[in-house]
């Protein structure tokens, strides 16, 4: 979300809305700290849309019959906005693992850029962003030969910080 949300998008249900509803949109997902999984808003049934909290990013399922969607996310930039990152243990998170809305004006163009940004391999054990060509993960750690992939604007990105690490409170750099 940005870091400066629309005040009419302020939980799941305004988001799936705004997309397009029921007929486009499948879910919205929010990612769980303290199970390491997600919570599911489908705007059917009595399950109650969770609350929309800048700077966490969120998965959007579309149905099958929708394809693909372009969504403009509206929202402006707070350059003081601190964004936290729960630690294991820290708050009940279980891994350490947080899902990062990666904001338009930040300067980190790669994934090793955001990850000495939040201090390093001392502080962060990886980052990690969504493959579609395998319906699953791809991390950079900042050790070894793996390459770091491009940030996009808009997308979200899983960050894990070390054990031990209790949490971090970041302000992106920003243009």
């Amino acid at each position: 979300m940005p870091f400066n949300q629309q005040t009419n998008l302020l939980t799941a249900s305004d988001l799936l809305n705004d997309i397009g509803g029921t007929a486009v949109v499948a879910q919205i997902e929010r990612y769980d700290r303290t199970a390491d999984g997600y919570v599911v808003y489908t705007g059917i049934g009595a399950t109650p849309p969770f609350n929309l909290v800048p700077g966490d990013g969120y998965r959007v399922k579309l149905k099958p019959t929708a394809a693909t969607r372009q969504y403009i996310i509206v929202g402006s930039d707070d350059p003081g906005m601190v964004v936290h990152f729960d630690g294991t243990g820290t708050n009940g998170s279980k891994s350490g693992t947080n899902l990062y809305a990666y904001p338009y004006h930040s300067i980190a163009n790669d994934a090793s850029e955001l990850l000495n940004e939040l201090g390093g391999t001392a502080i962060v054990a990886q980052v990690q962003r969504f493959d579609k060509s395998n319906n699953g993960r791809t991390s950079y750690t900042g050790i070894g030969a793996t390459p770091p992939f491009a940030l996009v604007p808009g997308e979200g990105y899983w960050v894990q910080l070390r054990t031990g690490v209790p949490s971090v409170d970041f302000i992106p750099s920003h243009y």
